[in-house]
C-alpha cells in the first residue's frame, strides 16, 4: 500500500525540494503533488492524498489553522506536520488538531521511516474496517432481498391456492344464473303458447257464429 502524499509549503523552493526528496526517498511515499496553503484544499479534491504534509515555516499559525479546516472537511485524510524547529507548543497544538505526528527538520530523516510505517498501519487498518462493513453491508441487502423474494413467493403461491376455490365458486354462480334464466324462457314461452291458443279460440268461436 503505497501513500499518496500531497506536500504543503510556502518555506521557498529549497524547502520544498528537500521534503518532495523525503518523499521520493520512500517506498511508502509516493508524491501526488504539492500546494500552498491557499491552493491545498482544491488540491486534495484533484489530487484524493492519502497524506496531507503540512510544513509549518514560516507562519505556524496558518498551518494550524489550515490542519484544523483540513481534519473537518477531509477526516479520512492523514495530516502530518513538520517545523524546522522541535516546539512543544506547536507540537502539542498539532496533535491536539488531529496530526498523525509533527517532525523537525534536524531529525525527520531519521523519523520518518517509523511515522510512515504507523501511518500506513492505521490506513491498511482502517480500509479492512471500511471493506468489511461493506461486505457486512452487502450480506445484508442480500438478505432482505432473499426475503423480499420469499415473501413475494408465499404471496403467489397463496394465490395459485385460492384460484381454484374461486373458480368453481364462479362455475356455480354461472350454472345458477344459466337456470334461470332457462326458467324464466320456459315461463315465457308458456305464456305465448296459452296467448295464442286464447286468441286462436277466439276466434274459433268468432268464425262459427258467422
Amino acid at each position: 500500500m503505497t501513500l499518496q502524499t500531497l506536500v504543503v509549503c510556502e518555506a521557498g523552493a529549497d524547502k520544498l525540494s528537500q521534503i518532495e526528496a523525503l518523499v521520493a526517498a520512500n517506498a511508502d511515499l509516493s508524491l501526488a503533488g504539492s500546494a500552498t496553503i491557499n491552493q491545498t484544499v482544491q488540491k486534495i479534491r484533484e489530487t484524493n492524498p492519502s497524506l496531507v504534509w503540512i510544513d509549518l515555516t514560516p507562519a505556524p499559525e496558518q498551518g494550524i489553522k489550515l490542519l484544523g479546516g483540513l481534519k473537518e472537511q477531509f477526516p479520512d485524510v492523514y495530516c502530518l506536520v513538520s517545523n524546522e524547529n522541535l516546539d512543544a507548543a506547536l507540537v502539542k497544538t498539532s496533535m491536539q488538531m488531529g496530526a498523525v505526528d509533527f517532525l523537525d527538520a534536524q531529525t525527520w530523516n531519521d523519523q520518518l521511516p517509523d511515522v510512515v510505517n504507523r501511518i500506513k498501519t492505521r490506513a491498511m487498518a482502517q480500509q479492512e474496517a471500511r471493506e468489511k462493513l461493506e461486505a457486512d453491508r452487502a450480506k445484508m441487502r442480500e438478505m432482505l432481498e432473499q426475503q423480499k423474494a420469499e415473501k413475494e413467493k408465499e404471496k403467489a403461491l397463496a394465490s395459485i391456492d385460492s384460484g381454484p376455490a374461486t373458480d368453481v365458486r364462479s362455475m356455480k354462480r354461472m350454472v345458477t344464473d344459466s337456470k334461470e334464466i332457462e326458467s324464466r324462457a320456459v315461463t315465457n314461452l308458456a305464456m305465448i303458447v296459452i296467448v295464442l291458443l286464447i286468441i286462436a279460440g277466439a276466434a274459433f268461436f268468432l268464425m262459427k257464429g258467422h
